[in-house]
């Protein structure tokens, strides 16, 4: 494991049991810190969210780690958003795309690294079936 995403990781399990009563307040403030500096951190959330597991059937974090990566990566969408509609103006917001307000390396990585990660999941793979979620069902 990469030792930012180890810490990352550790910090999400942490701050979600609630018997981790000594280093919780510790661990939400580093969460904290990473989801406010996206514009630094949106490459490790990126790596959370898609890295499949050794054996490839799976993801390689856990679902607390991979739910929080969403949230820093709309974080740094959203922020390159209304940086950019800053400088144009309220037209100009209302015109842009999310992922026009990227950077074209940016936009490139952003955009292979969730295509690897639909066609490992959706196409080829198991579409998360071992996801709690899967767990549950609306039918019954």
């Amino acid at each position: 494991m990469d030792p930012e995403l180890d810490q990352i990781t550790q910090a999400i399990l942490i701050a979600s049991d609630p018997s981790q009563t000594s280093l919780h307040a510790q661990a939400l403030d580093y969460l904290s810190s990473i989801q406010q500096n996206a514009q630094m951190t949106w490459r490790w959330a990126l790596a959370l969210f898609v890295e499949p597991s050794t054996e490839g059937s799976d993801r390689k974090y856990p679902p607390q780690a991979r739910f929080f990566a969403l949230r820093v990566l709309e974080d740094f969408l959203d922020n390159r958003l209304v940086e950019l509609s800053a400088r144009g103006g309220l037209l100009n917001f209302l015109t842009i795309d999310r992922f026009d307000s990227l950077e074209q390396e940016t936009f490139k990585i952003v955009q292979e690294s969730l295509v690897k990660y639909i066609q490992s999941e959706y196409i080829y793979g198991p579409a998360e079936a071992s996801s709690p979620c899967t767990s549950y069902s609306l039918w019954s």
